[in-house]
Parts: structure tokens; C-alpha cells; sequence
């Protein structure tokens, strides 16, 4: 039996830095090429975040975000999928203030608060002598130790609310098996839509002893 699938293409993320993957996309032009060259391909969503495109840090200026989801438009009818999560820096109103700016058709909501730590990246790379190419990243990796993604079940509602208002569908992020349960019960209380857009991230931001593998979800559960 054929399976379809959609196809979701995460073109720069907010946790990757540019001496983790020298190639990351970090200019708008670069980003929104990207996104294009993926839905050539085959991708029918493009996940997009914004870069400062000197640094490559994380960014939430809407100066940015106009410039690629501008030239995303203007070359491919893929459905854009702007971040809400942003990075564990920003704050809330940082992360969601392009969603009544610029309307997208979907955007990201992360299912709960959860530990997204990269420091053992820093520790890594001090144990074989590797160095940094910009002085934000270390601080921004180390710093994930002690640091805390905060989508509370009062944030996950706020958001959710703000997208109805500017007709955004949700895409429901799920990081672990208790994110599933989070999303069950907005969907129980009609917070939530029916039907969710769902994506499942195996790892992520939280590494343990079998790291970034997911158990077997049963059949049709995926």
C-alpha cells in the first residue's frame, strides 16, 4: 500500500552554530535559498528561523524574517513554517511577535518546557583543542547548562489563542512521550484544533544514554 508523507525541511534551526556546520545558512538570501532548493526537492513545508547574517546567532528581528519569507513566496508555493521556539535566549513575546506581522500560513508550537542543553558541545570541543570562529557561540552552548526552554501549559495557551486570532495553524512539536500527553489534553479541552499537525523530534535537546534514538511507535501512530 502506498504511503504518503509530508515532507519537512528545517533549513538553519536555532541550536546548530556555524563552526558546528560551516555550511549553515545564515544570510537571508542564503536561508530562503535553502528553503527553495528543499521544496524543489520534494519538501512541502520549510521550517524557517532568522540569523543575525554577520554572526550567525539566532535572531528574532522582523527585518529579517520579511526578507526570507519574502523571497521564499516569491519562488515556491511550499507551504513556510516560521519558528515560535526561537532559541532558549529569547523571550516569549521575542519568539512569537512575527505571527501577527507576517500571518504564515503555519508555525511551530513547542508541546512543553524541557532542558535543551548543548554544553557538552563546548566540553567537547576543548578536549580536542578546537576553537570557536565567533565569540557568541561558547557563551551560548555553555550556557544551556544551567538554561531552561519554558513553553508552560499558560504559554502554550497564549500562543495558541495568538495563532487563532492571525489564522495560523500549529505545528505541534513533540519532543517526548509526555509532550504527546500535553498535546492530548489541549485537544481534550478544545484549546487545541482537531486535527493537530504533529512532528515528532527523536533527541533533540534532550540527550540520554541512548542518544538521539526513539522507541518503535506502533503502527498508524506515528
Amino acid at each position: 500500500m502506498e504511503r504518503k508523507v509530508i515532507i519537512t525541511a528545517a533549513v538553519t534551526g536555532g541550536d546548530v552554530t556555524p563552526t558546528q556546520a560551516p555550511y549553515l545558512p545564515i544570510k537571508p538570501k542564503e536561508i530562503a535559498q535553502e528553503a527553495i532548493r528543499s521544496a524543489e526537492a520534494g519538501a512541502a513545508v520549510v521550517h524557517v528561523h532568522a540569523r543575525d547574517p554577520k554572526t550567525g546567532e539566532p535572531s528574532s528581528k522582523l527585518e529579517l524574517f520579511e526578507e526570507i519569507l519574502t523571497s521564499i513566496k516569491a519562488k515556491t508555493d511550499a507551504v513556510i513554517c516560521p519558528t515560535t521556539g526561537g532559541s532558549i535566549t529569547m523571550t516569549l513575546d521575542e519568539r512569537l511577535r512575527l505571527i501577527p506581522k507576517f500571518k504564515p500560513e503555519m508555525a511551530t508550537l513547542n508541546m512543553g518546557t524541557m532542558n535543551y542543553s548543548s554544553h557538552f558541545i563546548v566540553e567537547s570541543y576543548d578536549r580536542r583543542g578546537k576553537t570557536f570562529k565567533f565569540d557568541w557561540e561558547r557563551e551560548y552552548l555553555s550556557s544551556s547548562k544551567d538554561g531552561v526552554f519554558k513553553n508552560t501549559f499558560a504559554d502554550m495557551e497564549y500562543i495558541i489563542e495568538l495563532m487563532n486570532q492571525n489564522e495560523v495553524k500549529p505545528e505541534c512539536e513533540v519532543y517526548d512521550l509526555g509532550m504527546l500527553y500535553n498535546m492530548a489534553f489541549l485537544l481534550n479541552r478544545n484549546i487545541l484544533k482537531k486535527p493537530p499537525a504533529a512532528s515528532v523530534r527523536a533527541g533533540g535537546g534532550r540527550r540520554g544514554p541512548g542518544g538521539d534514538q526513539c522507541p518503535e511507535l506502533p503502527e498508524g501512530r506515528r
